[in-house]
């Protein structure tokens, strides 16, 4: 019973940080999609069109109103969407994570020994705990929007350093060196990834070409 229970935690957790990953991802992409992609630049698709001069001699003979039309239609078109707000994105996948959250509490927790449970302090308790919730989850979102996915994943995982030092320090508890390699490893291969990142983007002189 011992271990299957250790197995059934140690998939929830690991499946935690997996969806966890992904949902900043996912997160980071629509505040700045700008930081996934450009749009293909090149002779193509700069050349203006041979109908262009034609087009243009018709929209200057033509009415205020079809020529704003035709103005806009001679416009470039862009494919990139705009980026959402912090609360916008809150507002998104509010109602989604609280469907989850419903879900795991009635698969895991039994609902008529909570209620019963459920006394005034521990009221106010919950109360605190949401007040909280909502404001790490404003300040996570305004992280994620200014610095991106990688370093929020960074940020996050010196938060549980910290958190758990405070805890050592004041509570006496203890910390398992398993915890502290997992972080460094965690940290080491964010590092390694973001090295790599910033080496792709650097700019190359004439001089240092390999001829």
């Amino acid at each position: 019973a011992d271990s299957q229970a250790q197995i059934q935690g140690l998939s929830w957790a690991v499946g935690a940080l997996a969806f966890r990953s992904i949902r900043v991802v996912l997160q980071d992409s629509l505040m700045s999609p700008k930081a996934y992609g450009e749009a293909p630049a090149g002779p193509a698709a700069s050349a203006p069109s041979p109908r262009a001069p034609a087009e243009q001699r018709n929209c200057e003979d033509a009415p205020e109103g079809a020529r704003q039309k035709s103005r806009g239609a001679l416009e470039p078109q862009t494919e990139r969407e705009a980026d959402i707000s912090g609360l916008h994105l809150i507002a998104l996948q509010s109602p989604a994570v609280v469907c989850v959250s419903a879900i795991f509490m009635f698969a895991t927790e039994n609902v008529g020994d909570a209620l019963h449970a459920l006394t005034v302090p521990v009221f106010r308790m919950l109360v605190v705990t949401i007040v909280i919730a909502v404001c790490l989850n404003c300040v996570g979102a305004t992280i994620l929007k200014e610095l991106g996915s990688t370093s929020m994943q960074i940020i996050g995982k010196l938060n549980t350093v910290v958190t758990t030092a405070v805890s050592m320090a004041f509570f006496h508890e203890s910390l398992p060196i398993a915890v502290l390699c997992g972080s460094a490893v965690v940290l080491v291969g964010v590092a390694i990834f973001e090295l790599g990142e910033k080496t792709s983007q650097w700019p190359f002189s004439e001089g240092s070409k390999v001829k």
